[in-house]
């Protein structure tokens, strides 16, 4: 029902704005889990989440680095660098990268890293 509704409110919009049902992958392909589907499927979204990866990798973390090292983004603690990094299409797990590539936010990084990782010991 929401694509429905989705595609019917982006009828009248220009077509790059139109809901693309095409884009749509298994996140979790990399699982130890049995996956559903044949291997075909299962090749297809192992390539389409390596594409995506390689994109945020290639593209979207070093032009959100480049926004940090400018101050165009300025985080002050950890939720507001969880904050910033999700607004822009990353995942925490990449926090190391973003740790590595500006040197000013290390400590910030380093806090976020540590605290996450007891947290995720101590449950």
């Amino acid at each position: 029902k929401q694509n429905i509704a989705t595609h019917d409110s982006a009828a009248g919009s220009s077509e790059s704005s139109k809901p693309c049902d095409e884009i749509a992958f298994y996140p979790n392909v990399f699982t130890d889990f049995t996956l559903g589907g044949n291997q075909e499927e299962i090749a297809v979204d192992e390539a389409n989440v390596k594409k995506v990866t390689s994109y945020l990798v290639d593209v979207v973390l070093p032009k959100f680095i480049e926004d940090l090292c400018s101050l165009e983004i300025s985080p002050m603690d950890g939720q507001t660098l969880t904050e910033a990094l999700h607004a822009h299409g990353v995942n925490v797990r990449y926090i190391g990268r973003v740790a590595n590539g500006v040197k000013h936010l290390w400590d910030l990084c380093l806090n976020e890293i540590t605290v996450r990782s007891a947290k995720h010991i101590l449950k």
